[in-house]
């Protein structure tokens, strides 16, 4: 049975990956294929993996683990194909924000993600390097993740006219994103980085990357995701906390296939927590339904420099499944590890927990659909959301509406901030994205 149900979900995901890819050209930048790839490529080899350290007690959480990730593959598509039947119908909105007015936008925001950068970047050394973040320093870094915002509004601005201010806002975002790709080596960030480039291409000139580039760098962007702990650990620090480049013979010297699952079993896997958290939620029959969700906005949203450490842990209810998981089954939380989208799903509301990615891909479906239109506003929110989204399996339940909610206020509030707030007329010069072209491609 268990190994019916593991090929059952790897050819699942291959077949979402592989279809999303072949059928149509422009695959690899919609929500459903990349979450095929991130079950193809992350979530089945840690399972293999996994399945190697269970006991025969544990292959119901397991089988249950199987059974929920191929349940929250088939909601994806459910909800992005819902989205997309929403976004293509009813008339579009009349687009108020001339081509300045996306500048200043722009603007804007990069100075903001500019100013958050060098601010976490002035901050005490002891305090930057602190195995986790707090006070201050996750407020800058929480908003300082509106970058992806002006990173895909400054390559669409210089893609659809090259000027001064179009070249310098670029050079300042591609500055933004170096050191978090090439120095820190953070995987989000090289998501973010890929996709607001490809969507960019795609809405403002209609370019397509090819596809043998696509299938060719699958593999070895996940070998690149498996081994990140390496280069990372590559990279120089000086005593005052500087990180630099690693050299190019230190990054030739690691084995990079020894650290994916296929060829290590001393590594935890990313997946073990997920695990843990099915088999809490079957073995004691305990659901938080939506308080481990609700504390994360709490501890995201609520400020306790304004309101106080006290009121912002009386908002929060007392749950903690790591010790849940230590008092049951004498097992620590995997330092390093994340509870994974499905996990957390899971114990928070057992199989319903799928609902979480058919609302996630009904949201992205309907922005890509609108974004094909020819809507700025849609094809930013998609390009903004696409790697929480993608990234929502590795990371936790809520964790794309919780970036979510900041992209969509943020844009929301600056655009009316700068909107000279007359009406399109004619002549007036808007900030146009074309419409996808028939075929295939459009939807």
């Amino acid at each position: 049975m268990e190994p019916f149900a593991f090929v059952l979900l790897a050819t699942s995901s291959l077949a979402v990956l592989c279809i999303g890819l072949l059928v149509r050209r422009s695959g690899y930048m919609q929500l459903p294929t990349l979450i095929g790839a991130v079950f193809t490529l992350w979530v089945v080899p840690q399972l293999w993996q996994i399945r190697q350290w269970v006991g025969a007690y544990e292959i119901g959480a397991l089988l249950t683990l199987y059974a929920f990730c191929l349940l929250s593959l088939v909601a994806v598509l459910l909800g992005w194909r819902a989205g997309l039947q929403m976004g293509r119908g009813g008339a579009m909105p009349a687009n108020l924000l001339s081509g300045r007015e996306v500048e200043r936008i722009t603007v804007v925001i990069t100075i903001v993600a500019a100013a958050m950068a060098l601010a976490i970047g002035a901050t005490d050394v002891d305090e930057r390097m602190a195995h986790q973040w707090s006070g201050p320093l996750t407020i800058l870094y929480f908003f300082g993740n509106l970058k992806v915002i002006s990173l895909f509004l400054s390559i669409s601005l210089f893609l659809k006219k090259k000027t001064h201010l179009t070249t310098a806002l670029l050079a300042v975002n591609i500055g933004l994103y170096f050191p978090i790709i090439f120095i820190h080596f953070r995987r989000r960030g090289m998501l973010e980085a890929f996709t607001c480039a490809v969507l960019a291409l795609w809405f403002v000139r209609r370019t397509l990357v090819p596809r043998f580039a696509i299938m060719c760098g699958l593999p070895l962007g996940m070998i690149l995701v498996f081994a990140v702990g390496a280069l990372r650990a590559a990279a120089r620090q000086d005593e005052a906390g500087n990180v630099t480049l690693p050299s190019l013979s230190d990054i030739l010297a690691i084995d990079f296939w020894s650290y994916t699952p296929f060829a290590t079993r001393a590594t935890t896997p990313e997946l073990y927590n997920a695990f843990t958290l099915v088999r809490l939620a079957n073995e004691l029959g305990e659901h938080t339904l939506g308080a481990i969700s609700w504390n994360r906005f709490v501890f995201q949203w609520v400020p306790a420099q304004i309101v106080g450490a006290d009121v912002k842990n009386a908002l929060m209810f007392p749950i903690d499944p790591a010790e849940r998981i230590l008092a049951a089954f004498d097992i620590p939380w995997r330092i390093g590890t994340m509870p994974t989208g499905m996990g957390e799903a899971y114990l928070e509301f057992g199989f319903l927990g799928a609902l979480v990615f058919f609302a996630i891909a009904l949201i992205m479906g309907r922005w890509w659909a609108r974004a094909q239109r020819g809507g700025v506003g849609a094809a930013t929110f998609y390009a903004a959301g696409l790697a929480p989204a993608v990234l929502t399996p590795a990371f936790y339940a809520s964790y794309f509406f919780n970036m979510i909610v900041l992209y969509v206020g943020a844009l929301v509030l600056i655009a009316a901030a700068v909107r000279t707030g007359r009406r399109a007329e004619p002549g007036r010069r808007q900030f146009i994205l074309p419409r996808a072209p028939r075929g295939p491609d459009r939807s």
